[in-house]
Order: structure tokens, then C-alpha cells, then sequence
């Protein structure tokens, strides 16, 4: 399957595309190993809350990566079994848990939105001037001084007041923070509720 080809003088690229709480996500299919169904999860001790666990998929140890939990999306709802795409990522196996996987779609490198690499400047960083729960959410991590998190280009990015500013889109009210490559390039953002683990442990509780 070509993954990367030229139509006319136009360069497309195909995506992998998965459902998570509703909203539909690409991965390139240039990464992409593996979609099954994920069975016989072992837990790993004093793990992240995303990691879901470890399997064995033909012999290769595979981590199981919840990306609901990753994301900050709420809880899958008990009765739907996860699917898992498995990527590989610096010589380790990984399966990403999502909703569902749909179909391959093709679409032209013109026609992607260009990645905010200045959203950083947006964030608050000091917890006097966030909100509460988000404030909560720092004060229970001391160690993320402004300091660190100009350094790591995370914080805490507003909800939308208005104007005509609306870089951040859903992310906004949310923690974000930049997934860079090794060359310090922003490649993407991610954003995290601040009462997540408040939900999450409600949630497992019952």
C-alpha cells in the first residue's frame, strides 16, 4: 500500500483513522504495525494512569496505552471493548487503546491546518491568576514551577473568552503541553482536564 504519493503535483498522505469519545483522530499509516483486539492485560505496578498494561501480541511484549486516560477524555463506558493500533516508538512496541478504527483516508499535505507553534505564549503559568481547579491541579505538583513550564511549554491554556482568538480550540480550559521532537520543534499539542484524576478515581470508586 503506498503510504505517501503524489497526485498530480500534489503530495498526500494516508491516515489511519480512530474514534475516541466521539472525535475522530488520524494516525499516518507510515506508523501504524498493527489493529487487533487487546486481551489479557497484565497491570503494572505504580504505572502511569494510562498505561493500561502490558500484553504479549506473536511473541513481541507490547505496553497497552489508554488514550482516553492519556487525553483526558472521560472513561470508556463499561460493555464497549476497546480496539488497540500498535505503533512502535524508539524500539519499544506499543498498542494505543481507542474506541473504534475506521477506514484509511488519503488527505493533501495543502490541506492541513498549520500546528500552533507559538501556543505556548498563550499559557498561564502562575497559579495566581488561574482558575481554581486548575490552580489545584499545580499546587498538587510543586515541582512545575513557571520556570519548568516556560522550559517545557506546558500550562495552563484559558477557555475562550471571546474575540476573534481561537487558537487552542478544545483545549482550551485544559492543562497543554508540546510533544517536540529531538530537535526541540513543537510536532503537536496535547491538553489534559485538571480534575481528571478527581473523575477518573470517582469513577473507578463507582
Amino acid at each position: 500500500m503506498t503510504r505517501d504519493s503524489p497526485v498530480g503535483a500534489e503530495c498526500v498522505t494516508e491516515y489511519v483513522t480512530v474514534v475516541l469519545d466521539g472525535q475522530l483522530f488520524g494516525l499516518p499509516i507510515a506508523r501504524v504495525q498493527d489493529v487487533f483486539m487487546p486481551e489479557l492485560l497484565t497491570r503494572v505496578p505504580l504505572s502511569e494512569p494510562e498505561i493500561a498494561g502490558v500484553l504479549n501480541l506473536r511473541g513481541r511484549i507490547v505496553t497497552a496505552v489508554d488514550l482516553r486516560c492519556r487525553l483526558g477524555l472521560p472513561p470508556r463506558p463499561d460493555g464497549l471493548p476497546p480496539m488497540a493500533v500498535g505503533i512502535e516508538w524508539r524500539g519499544e512496541s506499543y498498542g494505543l487503546l481507542v474506541d473504534a478504527v475506521g477506514e484509511v483516508i488519503k488527505l493533501a499535505d495543502s490541506g492541513r491546518e498549520p500546528n500552533p507553534v507559538n501556543l505556548d505564549a498563550k499559557f498561564v503559568v502562575d497559579v495566581a491568576t488561574m482558575s481554581p481547579k486548575a490552580a489545584g491541579y499545580f499546587r498538587k505538583r510543586p515541582y512545575l514551577t513557571p520556570e519548568v513550564c516556560q522550559r517545557w511549554r506546558m500550562g495552563y491554556l484559558p477557555r475562550d473568552v471571546g474575540g476573534e482568538d481561537k487558537s487552542g480550540g478544545t483545549m482550551r480550559g485544559k492543562i497543554v503541553y508540546g510533544y517536540s521532537n529531538d530537535a526541540g520543534e513543537v510536532l503537536t499539542w496535547f491538553g489534559r482536564d485538571p480534575e481528571f484524576e478527581t473523575k477518573h478515581a470517582a469513577w473507578v470508586s463507582g
